[in-house]
């Protein structure tokens, strides 16, 4: 299987190779990126840096269908194209004509920083037309795929940039590391603001309380927690005197069902992640498992208390700004663990601070 995989691979590469790339007027530059929406909102601070050192560079996405409400009002990126591009065949439902058109369409340079990257991805890598296919350093990926040997794995691109994870084992750094190759470097000032799309979201509330989002329910494995601990917090929040809300999925009503505790929560919907943001910025601060909620709070610089698991990989992916706490579990993989009286200190301490700076006070309309 090894030998037939890398052949047509190899014979895919010199295909792409032989294309008569048409020349472009300006730099045209298309990134493919992660799958999830925290991921993509910790990979914004690429765009944005390189638009605003070249604004005549067209920056071009290609994402997954998920991550179109984050990127459908960015200032910095030129043209979204939406496609899973790790997609089975039979779930890959996009345009055919839509997908040839992007594959005909001409780049200066493609970048690949999705990582997770097998045989189908590979191959349709190899389909853009582009004499300049990059790549973050991958070795894990090449070494573990079950069809590509690491050494057709490497030949594949043009050429490597940026970090691998053994440099630089923060997520957002790595992803920011990749535009190196455009002497990019200032890692320091990096901008995670989103610029989501603006919407009308009014609702009620006590104005003489603290306005917290708890978030119990993650997208991912382990990030949920527990009937018994969203109670706990619930109580918590109401006693020390908050307004506690909470979004309006199937998930966290379940979690927050029984024992009076609906009455001690308002539920929000919210349809469009712009809808999201717009509760956010409305609130005193946020506690959320789910670690896309923590990345847009955190980028909106909202006092943020994240709840995880104690594993390595996921602090790689913890926020990057002064304002965000990070609780871990004293069991690796039970987030139900992370400590009820370092939750309750923090909290505490948080109403002591922002009463001290007198931003209690609602947003509400």
């Amino acid at each position: 299987m090894f030998g037939i995989s890398n052949l047509l691979l190899k014979y895919q590469f010199s295909r792409r190779q032989e294309k008569s790339c048409p020349g472009l007027n300006k730099k045209r530059i298309l990134f493919v990126t992660y799958d999830a929406i925290g991921d993509m909102l910790l990979t914004l601070p690429i765009f944005s840096a390189m638009k605003q050192s070249y604004p005549d560079y067209d920056i071009e996405v290609l994402c997954h269908q998920r991550n179109v409400q984050v990127l459908e009002k960015y200032p910095f990126v030129d043209r979204i194209w939406c496609w899973n591009i790790n997609a089975k065949l039979f779930r890959n439902r996009y345009d055919q004509k839509k997908r040839q058109e992007l594959y005909d369409r001409p780049f200066s340079e493609v970048i690949f920083i999705a990582e997770k990257c097998n045989f189908r991805t590979l191959f349709r890598l190899q389909q853009f037309n582009t004499h300049r296919l990059l790549s973050l350093p991958y070795y894990s990926a090449g070494k573990n795929n079950k069809l590509v040997t690491k050494e057709v794995y490497d030949s594949l691109f043009d050429g490597l940039v940026g970090k691998s994870k053994d440099v630089i084992p923060h997520f957002a750094l790595r992803m920011f590391s990749s535009i190196s190759y455009f002497c990019l470097n200032d890692s320091e000032n990096i901008d995670f603001y989103p610029y989501l799309p603006d919407c009308n979201v009014k609702y009620k509330g006590d104005k003489s309380a603290c306005s917290v989002l708890f978030n119990p329910a993650g997208t991912q494995p382990g990030n949920t927690l527990s009937h018994d601990k969203s109670i706990w917090v619930v109580n918590t929040l109401t006693r020390l005197k908050c307004n506690v809300f909470v979004f309006d999925l199937p998930k966290q009503r379940d979690l927050l069902e029984g024992g009076g505790i609906e009455s001690k929560v308002t539920f929000i919907q919210s349809s469009h992640i712009g809808e999201g943001a717009k509760v956010l910025q409305q609130m005193d601060f946020v506690v959320t498992t789910d670690t896309a909620i923590g990345h847009l709070s955190s980028a909106f610089k909202k006092p943020t208390l994240i709840l995880r698991e104690d594993q390595l990989w996921r602090a790689m992916c913890d926020p990057l700004v002064n304002t965000t706490k990070v609780l871990v579990s004293e069991v690796a993989e039970d987030i139900n663990t992370v400590p009820n009286a370092e939750i309750t200190a923090f909290i505490e301490q948080l109403l002591l601070d922002l009463n001290e700076n007198h931003d209690v006070k609602s947003k509400l309309v």
